[in-house]
């Protein structure tokens, strides 16, 4: 259901029963697709034209970064600039790279249940884009997918590549599951040692100096500029003796975006969630809004004008950095 093949995100994507021009909707859903099997292989062939729409639309390409260990994939655009990047990470289960559901997929369409439509504000915003793809090798190895794939996009570059990686501002979307993966890569790729030496007159052990293990990592940290969690269920609890990442999760680079319970009242887009001792303690000082929706699956596609606002105050502050920079540059030159 796609009148042209523009970016026009008032088009749709939609599933159709072709023989008796049926629109695949939540009500029917289960006359046309039976669960088992079948669901599998549509949902599957769905994600794989979404992937292929994406690809077309973004300039991505599919990256092998595995090993004889883990088949690690991701879809990444295609002549990367290392300016600035959205990193999109999808949450558990069975949906690939840049897919958040497959049952709505199939019912409401590619727009409203993949990263497509946030493919083509990146392109709006001449940003490379990076679509993991944590479930590859099932659950339980998402985790280390996720770290093989971070690993290899962002912290190799950085270690061979200094001086361009550097520049490169990272924009997160973190969904459900993502947000813990992303919160323990980072914490434990930033978490500090401490080394100890025998004092040769008392015997005792002192601490000599703390050392990062990894430089790579705090140079990732540096590189992420905001951060967008949609129903994540990490805990700031894990960083409380690294103050780098805390920081993060709980300053101005960081929205939390929350679906309402089905019991819940039903909660207006973009209000802000109420403060309570349980989500103080568990995420900290963040600022939390409602999505307006109960479905956890939906929260990126409902939330997404305010994740973009929140991307853009910080895409608009580094453009005004990079521009003085620019003048400084000019005026040494002109001397």
């Amino acid at each position: 259901d796609n009148n042209n093949n523009n970016n026009n995100t008032s088009c749709s994507y939609r599933l159709f029963h072709k023989s008796t021009d049926t629109p695949i909707v939540e009500q029917n859903h289960e006359l046309f697709v039976a669960h088992g099997k079948m669901y599998d292989e549509v949902a599957r062939l769905c994600s794989e034209f979404a992937q292929d729409v994406m690809m077309t639309e973004g300039d991505l390409e599919w990256q092998d970064m595995g090993d004889e260990d883990h088949q690690v994939h991701a879809l990444v655009t295609r002549h990367r600039s290392f300016q600035k990047v959205l990193l999109c990470i999808t949450g558990k289960g069975k949906v690939g790279a840049g897919i958040f559901s497959r049952r709505h997929l199939m019912t409401d369409g590619i727009e409203i249940s993949t990263a497509l439509p946030f493919v083509r504000e990146a392109r709006k915003r001449n940003m490379d884009v990076v679509l993991l793809d944590p479930n590859r090798e099932g659950a339980q190895k998402a985790m280390k997918v996720v770290q093989k794939s971070l690993e290899r996009l962002f912290l190799n570059h950085h270690h061979h590549h200094p001086a361009t990686s550097s520049r490169e501002d990272v924009y997160i979307l973190a969904h459900s599951m993502a947000g813990s993966q992303i919160v323990r890569f980072l914490h434990d790729k930033t978490k500090t040692t401490h080394q100890y030496s025998n004092d040769g007159e008392t015997g005792q052990q002192q601490q000599t100096h703390p050392h990062s293990t990894t430089q790579a990592g705090f140079g990732f940290l540096n590189q992420i500029k905001a951060i967008a969690f949609t129903d994540s269920n990490h805990n700031v609890n894990w960083t409380k003796k690294n103050p780098p990442v805390t920081n993060l999760l709980v300053g101005p680079s960081s929205l939390y975006i929350k679906s309402h319970k089905v019991h819940d009242d039903a909660k207006r887009l973009g209000e802000l969630h109420h403060d309570c001792d349980f989500w103080k303690h568990r995420f900290g000082s963040i600022k939390t809004i409602w999505a307006g929706t109960m479905e956890h699956a939906l929260t990126n596609y409902t939330g997404m004008s305010y994740i973009w606002d929140h991307f853009d105050n910080f895409l608009d502050d580094n453009n005004n950095n990079n521009n003085i920079h620019d003048d400084n540059s000019k005026g040494k030159n002109g001397q």
